[in-house]
């Protein structure tokens, strides 16, 4: 068997679009060894499983990353897809209402499918008392035409209008009802339909169950021993996800900023299986978050020993079909919702000036009119990569393109660059095809494996790593030079300053005393000395007219 070589994987957030994502991960896992994976939301669910099957692979549970496929075994199986998703007995009747009104067709079927779930949902009794009004103004018609009079004509259009009012009304009474008792349950259940774990009256494991048992199969685990950060980090795997803190309004790394939350057993019962709970009570300290509500049942979040499906947990929480889960901290209650919000393709994650692996982008996007291939991967590192499009075709339309590009346009202008672009494999799916549709049938899940296993096949052997590190070193270069000559020019205003101790300095002190100043100076000087002569009119200029476009920039940022 042949050496492996080291990657880095990162793949975007998209629902049911993830299905694309496993045969992927085989592909690259016949090259490389996965040494970081991530994603957010459904691409947390596929670097979840990723992380679990190297980890087997390095502890010597699997050869290779082929327990993976037992994910798509399952998901071709005809209405499997759709029972991972359940939803509680209070949205039941406004989640049917939902549902058959997004169910693809013409728009007159829909609106049809919906009307007839909503009298369903009514209790049975409306819709009885429709057919019952309906029925009788049908009969009074019939009776009255066939009296042959102008009078009976007459009185008979006077009943099927006074029926069609009454059936309106009735109509409208079990629509208004529906909805005021749904959204009282959803905002039980956090906004969300589903919580993830198995709903009464359900026979089947909903999703967090379900991939409980996967991501313990492929890292070779029994399943009340749950995968934990620290197991994959003592094999060298590094797994990270986003999440969004509602409360503070922005992303959370899952694990390392989740030290300051802590959690409520009872309560995230209805989020996780239990062996993920009763590992993070082992985990976990006594107690956190502050004495307010339920203090004494407070533990805090496990560090090092966070359950891997917990993290998934809190990265997959798309907004109203999966509910956002509380956490708590300095005694207030905080809802994390699903991490696409703030990065729903976070190919920074692993990024270095000059990398010392590829890490490797699947992206995600939508199939264009004009068709063509639905796996694409550059294969000219300096043609510009072609932006995204979708196609505006109404007003939902054009609120999705508003959302899409406050979400996402991070992400995609930075995946537009050189030394990322030729690393990222797009995939590109109709509107039936992934998202929201959860009720796909096996022959459109297998075209969508496949389109992933394209793409994991094109990455693994169509992609040059000293190519691509010709084109970091460029840009990184390119960036650094300005940066640097600007730095110096700016320095020697400063440079007195800081070799006097910078009297004037008051925040941290402790770390950075007045001692320490007068041999930072040196060493900057130094730097900033070599600086000055790198770059025009040197014959070392990096900022040639026909090198890589768009330009980088490099700017201070939070790191997420």
């Amino acid at each position: 068997m042949h050496e492996l070589e080291d990657c880095d994987l990162v793949m975007k957030g998209g629902i049911t679009s993830g299905v694309v994502y496993p045969r992927a991960i085989t592909q690259l896992g016949e090259r490389y060894r996965l040494r970081s994976v991530g994603g957010t939301s459904a691409g947390a669910i596929a670097a979840a499983v990723a992380a679990a099957a190297e980890y087997g692979r390095q502890t010597g549970a699997a050869t290779d990353l082929s327990r993976v496929e037992h994910v798509v075994d399952d998901l071709t199986r005809e209405g499997f897809l759709m029972g991972l998703f359940q939803p509680t007995p209070g949205t039941r009747p406004l989640w049917d209402v939902l549902h058959a009104a997004a169910v693809p067709g013409a728009a007159g079927r829909r609106v049809r499918r919906a009307l007839g779930a909503v009298l369903r949902a009514s209790r049975r009794t409306a819709g009885a008392g429709v057919a019952a009004v309906a029925a009788l103004a049908v009969l009074a018609a019939l009776a009255l035409v066939l009296l042959e009079t102008l009078p009976g004509v007459l009185a008979a259009v006077l009943a099927v209008l006074l029926a069609g009012v009454v059936t309106a009304a009735t109509v409208l009474r079990a629509a208004l009802r529906v909805g005021r008792e749904g959204y009282a349950a959803l905002r039980a259940s956090t906004f969300g339909f589903c919580p993830g774990v198995t709903q009464p009256g359900s026979t089947e494991p909903a999703l967090m169950e379900w991939l409980h048992r996967h991501i313990q199969a492929c890292a070779g685990l029994p399943d009340d021993e749950p995968l934990t950060f620290a197991m994959l980090e003592r094999e060298k795997v590094s797994l990270e996800m986003l999440t969004t803190d509602l409360g503070f309004a922005r992303p959370v790394r899952c694990r390392h900023d989740l030290g300051p939350y802590a959690f409520r057993p009872d309560e995230l019962r209805a989020y996780l299986p239990e062996p993920v709970i009763r590992s993070m009570l082992a985990a976990g300290g006594s107690s956190g978050g502050g004495a307010d509500p339920g203090a004494g049942e407070l533990r805090a979040m496990p560090a090092d020993d966070l359950p891997v499906l917990a993290a998934v947990r809190l990265s997959l929480s798309f907004p109203g079909l999966l509910s956002a889960v509380p956490l708590y901290r300095d005694g207030a209650r905080h809802l994390f919702s699903d991490g696409g919000i703030a990065s729903n393709f976070p190919i920074h994650f692993f990024d270095a000036l000059l990398p010392s692996r590829p890490t490797f982008g699947l992206d995600l996007a939508e199939y264009p009119a004009s068709g063509g291939d639905p796996v694409v991967l550059p294969t000219d590192p300096a043609q510009p990569a072609q932006p995204r499009w979708g196609e505006v075709r109404d007003g939902f339309d054009f609120l999705v393109r508003i959302k899409d590009t406050m979400q996402n346009w991070r992400d995609t202008t930075q995946a537009e660059l050189p030394g990322y672009r030729e690393r990222i494999c797009q995939i590109r799916l109709t509107r039936e095809e992934g998202g929201l549709n959860l009720d796909m049938d096996p022959e459109a899940i297998e075209r969508l494996v496949g389109y992933g296993e394209v793409a994991g096949a094109r990455l693994r052997d169509g992609f040059s790593f000293g190519e691509h590190r010709w084109i970091r070193y460029i840009t990184a270069m390119r960036l650094l030079q300005p940066v640097l000559q600007d730095a110096a020019t700016k320095f020697d205003a400063f440079e007195d300053q800081l070799g006097a101790g910078m009297p004037e300095a008051r925040s941290f002190r402790s770390a950075y005393p007045a001692e320490w100043c007068a041999p930072a100076r040196e060493a900057t000087r130094s730097l900033l000395g070599v600086a000055r002569g790198w770059g025009p009119p040197s014959e070392f200029g990096f900022d040639a007219e026909d090198g890589p476009a768009p330009r980088a920039s490099l700017r201070v940022g939070p790191e997420c």
